[in-house]
């Protein structure tokens, strides 16, 4: 449990920190696993931009959010 928060929060943190331009030419944003990791790291981007004064856009945007289904955690799937 400890190394998929960890797993999580630097993945919620690199996505804040890539992300946080401007939204006006970003269609999307596909977050694809294996698994139920998709719905789990979308619940915890949610809870913590719920919970962060300052992330509170991505609340905002949360309808370019695209859950999808791979095969494996490698780019190629």
């Amino acid at each position: 449990d400890k190394a998929l928060d960890k797993f999580m929060q630097q993945a919620y943190e690199l996505m804040v920190r890539t992300l946080s331009t401007d939204w006006s030419h970003i269609k999307a944003v596909i977050i694809a696993s294996p698994g139920f990791l998709r719905e789990q790291f979308h619940q915890y981007v949610l809870r913590e931009a719920t919970r962060k004064e300052t992330d509170k856009w991505l609340l905002e945007q949360r309808h370019k959010f695209l859950l999808a289904q791979s095969s494996s955690g490698h780019k190629q799937a």
